[in-house]
């Protein structure tokens, strides 16, 4: 979504105050750090680490954070 917004050239840049957000999100160290860390992940569960329990933890962990961070766009939407 934030690379969408930043490529977007109907975003607001001057003045937004989620532009800060949406250009982090969208630079390539934040969508670096997300390769790496889905990596490990990966990693992890291909050497069987991390057990059922965990990773079924993890999911839930990711599917609440997911909702949050859609629930945090589609208010700035509505700011608008």
């Amino acid at each position: 979504a934030a690379r969408i917004a930043a490529d977007d050239s109907k975003t607001l840049r001057q003045g937004n105050p989620f532009w800060p957000w949406i250009s982090a999100y969208a630079g390539d160290d934040f969508q670096a750090a997300v390769a790496q860390g889905r990596q490990v992940i990966e990693d992890l569960v291909s050497r069987d680490i991390l057990g059922p329990q965990r990773l079924k933890r993890l999911v839930t962990t990711f599917c609440e954070t997911t909702t949050l961070e859609i629930k945090f766009w589609d208010s700035a939407l509505e700011i608008n």
